[in-house]
């Protein structure tokens, strides 16, 4: 058997014709992000934590899947770090870039999925060091220690029937 554990919050809006996704963690959980893709302009890419966004239109027979990455940008991109933040936009109508109508959404579902840990502070911020044990004496500063997958699992924005919901 195992536990689940609430490490935070997450907020999801639609506004503006996109999908936000905030994740705010609780003290002592953190995100564990390292950058894996290449730097394209001012960002980065981690695609070890990510939201998968699936929907399907009245004009699709099937629901398709789009996962999106989290976006490092800034002076910290090229950085493996911990976060307490961490947001995904998204914007809706690149659901559908080859329709020019507007047909309605019929499925628009949302998850979330992050390597997670807890960090303790041994002598203040510089100090943080990443434990399932904070006594452990193996992990040091800067370790990942033991991350943890971090899932909100589905949320439904819209399941079956008509929307308001329509592109663009």
């Amino acid at each position: 058997t195992f536990k689940l554990v609430t490490a935070g919050t997450v907020v999801i809006t639609v506004q503006d014709k996109a999908i936000t996704m905030t994740a705010a963690l609780d003290c002592p959980w953190m995100i564990w992000s390292t950058p894996t893709a290449a730097a394209s302009g001012n960002n980065r890419d981690d695609a070890n934590n990510f939201i998968q966004i699936s929907f399907q239109t009245a004009w699709q027979a099937n629901p398709e899947t789009v996962t999106v990455p989290l976006t490092r940008s800034g002076a910290l991109r090229d950085t493996s770090d911990y976060y307490t933040c961490a947001t995904w936009r998204f914007p809706i109508n690149s659901l559908v870039p080859n329709i020019n109508s507007c047909p309605e959404f019929t499925l628009l579902r949302v998850r979330m999925l992050v390597n997670l840990n807890r960090v303790f502070a041994r002598e203040g911020v510089r100090a943080c060091v990443a434990d399932l044990d904070p006594s452990n004496p193996n992990n040091g500063v800067g370790n990942t220690g033991n991350t943890t997958r971090g899932d909100t699992g589905i949320f439904d924005i819209i399941s079956g029937g008509k929307s308001d919901l329509s592109y663009p």
